[in-house]
């Protein structure tokens, strides 16, 4: 799998792209999101369409923004289990967003995206304590 991570460094950023072999180090690239320099993981397998089949991950390092791509659908997260009138304020992309709680997953939820689609190559949907919204 093929993961890109933002490195932003006063107004520019600079993308880095790791091949990723183990969930080990898919962990160790998420770890860094939340700080000022990495706030979007990007992954995606090189067997498919990285335009039509990607995950993307922002924000940190308590709340994430989960959104992705499969086979063209753009998916959004929806977590019934939060507010969807509190809104917190949350760095992605190298921009100051805000989004209320319910477009919101914890770290944990987060990572086991990560780690599904990393094993998989799908953004899973089953047995899941959120949502997909599809656009």
């Amino acid at each position: 799998m093929k993961a890109i991570l933002d490195h932003w460094v006063g107004n520019r950023s600079e993308d880095t792209e790791h091949t990723i072999v183990s969930t080990g180090e898919l962990l160790a690239l998420l770890k860094r999101l939340g700080t000022n320099h990495h706030t979007l993981l990007s992954l995606y397998h090189p067997s498919k369409d990285p335009d039509n089949n990607h995950l993307m991950i922002g924000g940190g390092p308590q709340r994430y923004v989960l959104t992705g791509c499969e086979k063209g659908t753009i998916l959004n997260v929806r977590n019934p289990q939060m507010s969807d009138t509190a809104t917190v304020t949350i760095l992605v992309g190298g921009q100051l967003s805000l989004f209320t709680e319910h477009e919101l997953v914890t770290q944990e939820q987060a990572f086991e995206c990560a780690v599904q689609y990393f094993k998989t190559g799908c953004i899973s949907h089953v047995g899941l304590p959120y949502t997909w919204e599809r656009l």
